[in-house]
């Protein structure tokens, strides 16, 4: 009989990068601190992406998860879930950049987006999904009809890379945005650092990203959605990144509004 995924919590498990208090100040500015979560957990059995629904499922209904993963209340204060889920909808993310040139389009000051020292372009304030848009970086982010959209491929634009750049420029309910793309544009290449794991051919020197991400929403038994909370809003999101080689998973969850934090 083949053995089931078991888990285990690592604690002490630190994200050094993310510590940096210049990081932590860019968090709080966006409304992100407090609201974003990471956590890492072992196991104990080998994996390759075609069992992405089978250990999504085994992970969200381990009493160890339920008793130690966390999700913000809706008071606005970080608990176990403390429950296990009837059901986990899975989507695999692409992840395969390596490098930050998928942001070339928006840094070439030809098109529109900034000017040539990464100063964003400002535009006529509109609403757009719920998100205040008064800059041609969110307008290409959100706006499909701008004749920018294009400039990022739909498949860029599924890459975690970007999706992780995006969650970080749309922030949190009391985001107050940066004027420069420059502080986006680093942000995001140290949380991809900190989370993704690479692995460099030994002859070729090629650099080749070995870590899998999952979106996951998972249900209890009423059907309502607690990891994230609220999935039907874009900055509710919940990934599970598993690193198949070291046998780890580390969760990244943010919920939209909560407290503030200083």
């Amino acid at each position: 009989m083949e053995e089931k995924y078991t888990f285990v919590y690592i604690e002490s498990k630190k994200y050094k990068r993310l510590q940096d208090p210049s990081i932590q100040e860019l968090l709080l500015k966006w409304s992100v601190k407090g609201n974003l979560k990471f956590q890492t957990y072992c196991f104990n059995q080998h994996f390759q992406l075609y069992q992405k629904q089978e250990l999504a499922n085994a992970f969200f209904q381990d009493h160890v998860i339920a008793s130690t993963l966390q999700t913000m209340s809706l008071s606005g204060s970080w608990a176990p879930v403390g429950i296990v889920a009837t059901s986990v909808d899975v989507e695999h993310i692409p992840c395969s950049a390596t490098t930050m040139a998928i942001f070339s389009c928006l840094q070439d000051s030809s098109n529109g987006i900034v000017r040539s020292d990464g100063w964003i372009v400002q535009r006529p304030y509109e609403e757009i999904d719920n998100y205040t848009v008064a800059d041609e970086l969110r307008n290409v982010l959100l706006n499909h009809d701008c004749h920018n959209y294009k400039l990022i491929s739909e498949a860029h634009r599924e890459e975690f890379l970007f999706r992780l750049f995006k969650h970080l420029c749309l922030g949190g309910q009391w985001c107050q945005y940066e004027d420069n793309i420059k502080p986006y544009i680093n942000t995001t290449k140290i949380l991809y650092k900190d989370i993704i794991r690479v692995q460099k051919h030994p002859a070729t020197k090629e650099v080749t990203i070995t870590s899998i991400v999952l979106k996951v929403v998972a249900r209890g038994s009423d059907g309502i959605a607690y990891f994230p909370r609220n999935p039907e809003n874009e900055q509710n999101f919940a990934y599970l990144i598993v690193d198949p080689y070291n046998r780890q998973i580390t969760t990244l969850v943010h919920h939209y509004g909560g407290t503030f934090q200083s």
